[in-house]
């Protein structure tokens, strides 16, 4: 394993090469210092990338409220804990982290570099996809791109594996959690059926989300799901006043922020 700097960034652009090809090259694991936290990823398969992006660009940061201690935050598509390890490193003010990953080795390496960050006081790991529906579902495995995997399959997919879903009544039922201060979601297309199966009672207990917006559902589909259920929203797409590996990883990402109207 190594901390090199320029090996972390040269990761990021072959990764982001690699994807645009749609092959990846399997390699041992390899852990690089990113904004001040080590992180071990998978080489060469968008890990170190989607690190650059949650840690570095900090894309989610703008966004994230004001905590205090006693808040809670849910991480759904966790991949290898960029953002809920960098969230938990820079609020430091008592808040608690659950955090959803179905991969069994991003889930490893998720685990892995909460212990190895040492926010295991504040972020849980939980191995398990979010859904309209409790149960079991196919994952369908990228072929480039670790943080692509979803369970919408295309000929982008090489292979599947039985995962156990929750629905997010259930992520707050088995967590204990009274109200989500913020919920980030980037679960590949999944987000539109897990927000629409949420009662309206749970509504009323999230104060705000950050969700990426996914071809496979209309985006006036989604907004009006928040409106209804009365938040205000905005669409963000990738900033072209950054340099060049930033447009880049983020051209094609569109998010949506939403935060309650009262």
């Amino acid at each position: 394993m190594t901390f090199n700097r320029l090996i972390y960034a040269s990761d990021c652009l072959v990764s982001l090469a690699l994807w645009k090809m749609k092959t990846r090259i399997p390699l041992p694991y390899a852990r690089y210092r990113v904004n001040g936290a080590l992180m071990t990823v998978r080489p060469l398969s968008m890990d170190a990338v989607i690190c650059y992006e949650n840690m570095e660009m900090a894309v989610y940061d703008p966004f994230i409220p004001q905590f205090v201690p006693g808040d809670t935050v849910i991480d759904i598509g966790a991949h290898i804990g960029s953002f809920s390890v960098h969230t938990a490193l820079a609020q430091r003010s008592g808040i608690r982290i659950f955090a959803y990953e179905p991969h069994p080795v991003s889930y490893k390496l998720l685990t892995e570099n909460i212990k190895f960050n040492q926010v295991g006081k504040t972020v849980t790991a939980r191995r398990s996809a979010v859904s309209d529906t409790r149960g079991r579902v196919r994952l369908h495995m990228h072929r480039s791109n670790t943080g692509s995997n979803s369970i919408f399959g295309s000929s982008d997919y090489a292979g599947n594996i039985s995962v156990p879903t929750v629905t997010l009544a259930d992520v707050f039922s088995e967590n204990n959690i009274r109200r989500c201060r913020f919920l980030k979601l980037d679960c590949e297309g999944a987000e539109m059926p897990i927000l629409s199966a949420a009662p309206a009672g749970l509504w009323k207990r999230i104060d705000s989300v950050v969700t990426e917006i996914h071809p496979n559902y209309p985006e006036s589909g989604l907004t009006g799901l928040f409106k209804r259920n009365g938040f205000f929203t905005r669409i963000i797409s990738g900033r072209s006043d950054r340099g060049a590996l930033e447009r880049f990883a983020s051209k094609s990402v569109r998010l949506l922020h939403a935060r309650k109207s009262n």
